[in-house]
C-alpha cells in the first residue's frame, strides 16, 4: 500500500512523526516527490515493514531488566563504593599515624606544633 506523507508513514509505524523522519537518515526508504529536502514524502508499506524487521533482526531490542538484575547492580555498586571508602579510611589512618608520629618526634626535640 502506498502512504502518503509524514504522517500516514508514522501512522503505520506506530511511531511519531518525528522519530520517522530521524530514522530517514538511518536508511527507511521513503521516496520525495520531487529533489528538494522539503518535498512531499511516499513510501510503500512494505518496504517499511522489511525495512524493520531487517533492522530489529541486526539490532534486537534489549531484555527489560527484571527486578533480581536491579537489585543485582545495586548491591555490585555498593560493594564498589564500599571498596572504595575502606581504602579511603586505610589513607586517612595512616596519614593520621604519620602525622601523630611527627607530632612525637617534634616533642621530643623539644619543639612545640
Amino acid at each position: 500500500m502506498l502512504l502518503n506523507g509524514w504522517k500516514e508513514i508514522s501512522n503505520h509505524l506506530t511511531r511519531g512523526i518525528r522519530t520517522v523522519q530521524r530514522w530517514q537518515h538511518l536508511g527507511l526508504p521513503i521516496t520525495r516527490v520531487s529533489n528538494s529536502p522539503r518535498s512531499p514524502v511516499v513510501a510503500r508499506s512494505e518496504e517499511l515493514d522489511e525495512w524493520v524487521t531487517r533492522l530489529s533482526k541486526r539490532n534486537p531490542e534489549p531484555k527489560p531488566l527484571t527486578l533480581a538484575d536491579h537489585a543485582q547492580a545495586r548491591r555490585h555498586e555498593l560493594h564498589k563504593r564500599s571498596m572504595a571508602l575502606r581504602r579511603r579510611r586505610a589513607e586517612l589512618i595512616e596519614r593520621l599515624n604519620q602525622l601523630r608520629t611527627c607530632r612525637l618526634a617534634q616533642r621530643g626535640r623539644g619543639e612545640h606544633a
